[in-house]
C-alpha cells in the first residue's frame, strides 16, 4: 500500500502536470512522444520535467498499480497524459477503473477505497466522469437516507463534485470549501469562489435530510450570477434587476437585510436551490418536504411578479428609480457597468431612461436574436412607465 506522502505527491504532480500541459509558445495542447508540440515543434521542458518526476514516484512502487485504487484513480485522471508515464493504455487502465467503481456501487466503500474516493473528488477535472458522478450520489443520497454514516472528508468531496456538475459547463473556474461560518449562515459565495459551513456538513453526516443539496445549489447560483455580472451577460430583465439591487445595496445602508426575501439574485438562487435539491431527489424515487415546495412556490411567485419595490429608511421607493438617481449622482458607474446601457442613456449631463420608441428601435435593429425576448420585456416596462407618468402628469 502507498504511504501517505507517496499519494500527496502523486496529486502534487497530478495538479502540475496540469498546469504545464500547454506550449508555452503557441498555446497548443498536442505534444509528440518527444515533448515537441505538433504544431510549432518547441519542447516543452516544464512538462517533460513534471512527467519524469511522476514516473519516477510510479517506479518506486512494488505492487501492481492497477490493483490500487489511489494510482489507479491517478492514471485514469492522466486521461490523455497517461502515455507519457505508464506503460499502459487507455482501455487496460479504464477496465480497471470501471471494475473498481462496479464493485464500490454492489459490494459499498471499504476503508482501503477512501484514499481513492478523496483522490478521485480532488479538484474539478472528474465532474463529468460517470463512474465518479456514481460513487457521489452514492454517499450523497445513503448520508440522506441516513443508510450509512461516512467519514467528514469523503462527503466533503462528494459535495464538491456535485458543486462543479451545477456550475462547469458554464464556469471553467470556480471553486469551492468548506469553513467555519458566522452562525445562521448555511453558505456564501464571492465571485467565483463557492463556501459551506463545516457545520452544516456535520450536521448533514449526523442527521441526513436533503437541505443540504438546496445549500449547494443555491451557493452554485450565486457563483453564476457573479459570473454574469462581471461579464456583462444579461439574458433576462432579472439580470438587470440583479444589477440594480446591487448598486442600491452598496450606496444605501441596510437595504439588502430590510429587503432580503425580495433581493432578485436571492430568489434566484432560492428557486434554484429547490429545483437542483427537487430533481436531485428525484433522481431515486424520494421528494422534498411539503415545507419546501410551499416556499419554492413562494419565491416562483415572486420571482414572475417583480416586485421592485423596496423599503430604505422607512420609506417605500422603487428600485429602479433609486438607481436613476445614484446614477446622475455618479455618473461614472454608468460607464462601469454595462447592464445599465439597456434601460438608461446619456443625454447630455443627465441620465435619463431610454424611450419606449427608443427601445423600439434598438430592437429592430439590433441582429441578436437570442435578445428578442430581453427587448420586448424592457420595450413592456418603458411603455408602462410612460402610462403611468402620462397618468401622473395629467393628475397634476
Amino acid at each position: 500500500m502507498l504511504e501517505m506522502n507517496w499519494n500527496e505527491q502523486i496529486i502534487n504532480c497530478l495538479q502540475r502536470i496540469r498546469k504545464v500541459y500547454t506550449c508555452t509558445s503557441c498555446g497548443s495542447n498536442e505534444f509528440s512522444d518527444g515533448f515537441e508540440c505538433v504544431y510549432c515543434t518547441k519542447v516543452n521542458e516544464r512538462f517533460k520535467e513534471e512527467v519524469e518526476k511522476f514516473s519516477q514516484i510510479l517506479s518506486e512502487y512494488s505492487g501492481n498499480l492497477l490493483d490500487d485504487p489511489f494510482v489507479l484513480v491517478s492514471l485514469k485522471k492522466l486521461g490523455n497524459n497517461l502515455r507519457f508515464v505508464s506503460s499502459f493504455n487507455t482501455e487496460e487502465v479504464d477496465e480497471a477503473y470501471l471494475a473498481w467503481t462496479n464493485k464500490i456501487l454492489i459490494e459499498g466503500i471499504s476503508a482501503s477505497d477512501y484514499e481513492a474516493i478523496l483522490n478521485l473528488f480532488d479538484g474539478s477535472q472528474m465532474y463529468q466522469d460517470q463512474a465518479a458522478i456514481s460513487i457521489q450520489n452514492k454517499i450523497l443520497i445513503e448520508t440522506v437516507t441516513k443508510q450509512k454514516q461516512y467519514p467528514y472528508e469523503a462527503v466533503e468531496g462528494a459535495l464538491y463534485q456535485f458543486f462543479y456538475q451545477i456550475l462547469k459547463p458554464w464556469v471553467k473556474t470556480c471553486g469551492i470549501e468548506s469553513k467555519v461560518l458566522d452562525e445562521n449562515v448555511n453558505g456564501e459565495a464571492y465571485f467565483n469562489q463557492a463556501s459551506i459551513s463545516e457545520d452544516v456538513i456535520k450536521d448533514f453526516i449526523a442527521n441526513g435530510g436533503s437541505s443540504i443539496i438546496n445549500i449547494i445549489g443555491h451557493e452554485a447560483c450565486h457563483v453564476y450570477q457573479n459570473y454574469k455580472r462581471t461579464r456583462n451577460i444579461v439574458e433576462n430583465k432579472y439580470d438587470l434587476f440583479m444589477v440594480y439591487d446591487q448598486i442600491v445595496n452598496s450606496r444605501r445602508s441596510g437595504v439588502y437585510d430590510d429587503n432580503y426575501f425580495k433581493q432578485f439574485a436571492e430568489i434566484d438562487a432560492r428557486i434554484n436551490g429547490y429545483l437542483i435539491e427537487e430533481r436531485f431527489l428525484e433522481l431515486f424515487g424520494l421528494t422534498m418536504s411539503d415545507d419546501s415546495r410551499m416556499q419554492q412556490e413562494v419565491d416562483c411567485a415572486l420571482w414572475l411578479y417583480g416586485d421592485t419595490s423596496r423599503v430604505i429608511e422607512g420609506r417605500e421607493v422603487e428600485v429602479e428609480e433609486e438607481v436613476l438617481a445614484i446614477l446622475n449622482d455618479e455618473p461614472d458607474l454608468y460607464n462601469h457597468f454595462a447592464q445599465f446601457r439597456y434601460e438608461f442613456v446619456r443625454d447630455g449631463h443627465e441620465i435619463r431612461w431610454k424611450t419606449n420608441q427608443e427601445l423600439i428601435d434598438e430592437f429592430l435593429y439590433f441582429d441578436d436574436d437570442s435578445k428578442d425576448n430581453l427587448y420586448i420585456e424592457l420595450i413592456r416596462r418603458a411603455n408602462a412607465r410612460e402610462r403611468r407618468l402620462h397618468k401622473e402628469t395629467k393628475i397634476i
